[in-house]
């Protein structure tokens, strides 16, 4: 007899991993009650709270035996207090945060194109392996619980660095190329592979905005990160940066589009609005908080690290909750 799975989270992964799951001889349902294995991609710790601790949270409402597989970002601490609470309620739990290789294809959640970190009991993890294999291409086991998201953490920090450090170079290339008056700048930034961040990178190039892998995806890997760090206590100012950008995108409307559409940050107003950005919604923010210096440049789209900073205070997450 075949197994039943149900998937809960992010649409998009839902129908990807979903059709994977069912070429794997499960049968897919809405009913987590009477699934075998209940997987969960949430964009929020606090969506991951709800879904297990809630008044109808699985670990509380699930059939002893249930298969727990979170691919979701969150913080090891997060982690450890599912797979506890998991364990007393004689479920099985498998950590399995997501990791997508290539996040500029527009259509980003194929088997080949993802892999994740696996944290769990060894035995529990075997017993797995044929749902985990239908929905990643690769499964890296790592250890005890919290483990998976203190490596998915990790991951997230250097790609962060390296997309943002891959987007600032190439809007100082084109920044440099605009007002040169030499000769023999070519119209892109030659693409290294030292850089990293080069599949991102390549799509800015090419103005490719649309992926399923969305602003709002990464946001919250990115604020997993930070969460990690402050539980130890860390400061890292690299992925705080990176947070901050993030968040701006977002508010003047990028929420929904490519991690590439980061570019557009730091490129031409016009260029931005062409893509459907509106920065419009960025002076309404400041003018709803009365800061007390002059942010004329932000208002029209040209931030500097001043307002940069301003910007973080007011819409940096609450990392505990998010």
């Amino acid at each position: 007899m075949s197994k039943i799975a149900a998937l809960f989270g992010n649409a998009a992964f839902v129908k990807a991993a979903g059709e994977r799951i069912e070429a794997a001889g499960f049968r897919l349902t809405d009913d987590a009650a009477a699934a075998d294995v209940v997987l969960t991609y949430c964009e929020t710790q606090q969506q991951i709270e709800d879904l297990y601790f809630g008044d109808e949270g699985f670990v509380g409402h699930l059939s002893k035996g249930t298969l727990l597989v979170d691919v979701s970002p969150s913080s090891p601490n997060l982690a450890r207090d599912i797979s506890s609470v998991a364990l007393v309620s004689d479920l099985q739990l498998v950590e399995a945060p997501l990791v997508v290789r290539d996040m500029a294809l527009e259509q980003c959640f194929g088997r080949d194109n993802l892999f994740c970190f696996a944290a769990g009991e060894e035995d529990v993890i075997a017993d797995a392996r044929p749902f985990l294999d239908a929905v990643f291409g690769e499964v890296r086991p790592t250890g005890v619980p919290g483990s998976a998201q203190l490596a998915k953490a990790a991951h997230t920090l250097q790609t962060a660095s390296a997309i943002i450090s891959a987007l600032e170079a190439n809007a100082l290339y084109h920044a440099v190329h605009r007002f040169s008056t030499g000769e023999g700048l070519a119209d892109a930034l030659p693409v290294s592979q030292a850089l990293g961040g080069t599949e991102v990178l390549v799509a800015a190039q090419e103005r490719r905005f649309t992926s399923d892998f969305t602003v709002e995806l990464f946001l919250s890997e990115v604020s997993a990160a930070l969460t990690t760090a402050d539980d130890a206590d860390l400061i890292v100012p690299q992925a705080e940066s990176a947070l901050h950008l993030l968040e701006l995108l977002a508010i003047i409307g990028g929420t929904d589009m490519a991690v590439a559409a980061l570019s557009l940050v730091f490129g031409e107003d016009e260029e931005a609005r062409r893509a459907g950005l509106d920065w419009d919604r960025a002076s309404q923010v400041y003018q709803d908080h009365d800061h007390n210096h002059d942010h004329e440049d932000a208002l029209a789209g040209d931030f500097d690290d001043d307002d940069l900073d301003d910007y973080g205070e007011l819409f940096t997450f609450d990392y505990s909750s998010n």
